[in-house]
């Protein structure tokens, strides 16, 4: 909502709702800017990994030592917590 300023110094709103058009515009708008950083994002890691295979063995290290403790036990979501080298 937007406040409007009249000329006697009074405030009134105006609401303008989304059409149907707008909307499903905006919500493709927000779904493709995620996916385009996500995607952006994961890509870079790759090549960060594949460019430093240091880091690269000690990530699967970190991932095979966390996955073969919890065998499945908790939610993957939960496991990522506790990697300490890929935050």
């Amino acid at each position: 909502m937007l406040d409007v300023e009249q000329g006697n110094g009074q405030q009134r709103q105006h609401s303008k709702s989304l059409t149907r058009e707008e909307l499903e515009a905006q919500v493709l708008f927000f779904f493709l800017a995620g996916y385009e950083t996500v995607a952006t994002s994961l890509s870079f890691l790759a090549y960060c990994l594949a460019t430093n295979q240091a880091c690269q063995r000690k990530l699967r290290d970190e991932i095979d030592a966390i996955m073969l403790k919890y065998v499945s036990t908790r939610p993957i979501s939960d496991i990522l917590v506790d990697l300490f080298y890929f935050p």
